[in-house]
């Protein structure tokens, strides 16, 4: 076999010493080179992970935050909401005390206005009695102070004439 080497042009302590020489190489860049490497790559998977992972727990919470969100934007239209009925429900009500009161109020200026007409209506009741009882007391002067036979036709003629002055 050392002629087929031989023949091929291969040495065998040279090959023994590149063989050596290979291997130190091989360990030395094992260690100085491909391990932190190794663990370079390593970090930054861990950190591309811890990433990932951050990226979902932050779609997470936003997905909550929109929930939340959604949520008191419901809860604060639904308290509007109550509000605005509330308040319309607080105008009715003072809108009814006040029809109410101004309904009583309208009435009492009616029965007060009914009471002035009564009281007015009276005065010219009495003026009219009084009036009418001096016309009949003018009359019944006028009447004896006349003869019998002339008391008829002057207590009419006197009558119209009072009546057509009035």
């Amino acid at each position: 076999m050392s002629e087929l080497f031989t023949n091929l042009g291969i040495n065998g302590p040279a090959l023994l010493a590149h063989g050596v020489n290979f291997l130190v190489v091989l360990v030395v860049l094992y260690f100085a080179l491909y391990k932190p490497l190794l663990a370079l790559v390593a970090e930054r998977e861990q950190t591309i992970s811890k990433g990932l992972l951050d990226a979902k727990h932050a779609e997470r919470n936003l997905s909550d935050s929109e929930k939340q969100k959604a949520l008191k934007i419901a809860e604060a239209e639904g308290e509007a909401l109550r509000m605005i009925q509330k308040a319309e429900e607080e105008a009715r009500t003072e809108g009814e005390k006040v029809r109410t009161l101004m309904q009583a109020k309208a009435d009492g200026i009616v029965e007060e206005a009914k009471l002035i007409a009564l009281r007015e209506r009276k005065e010219v009741m009495d003026d009219v009695e009084e009036e009418a009882a001096t016309f009949v007391r003018a009359l019944f002067e006028k009447t004896v102070s006349l003869s019998p036979s002339l008391v008829d036709e002057a207590l009419i003629a006197e009558a119209m004439r009072e009546l057509g002055k009035k």
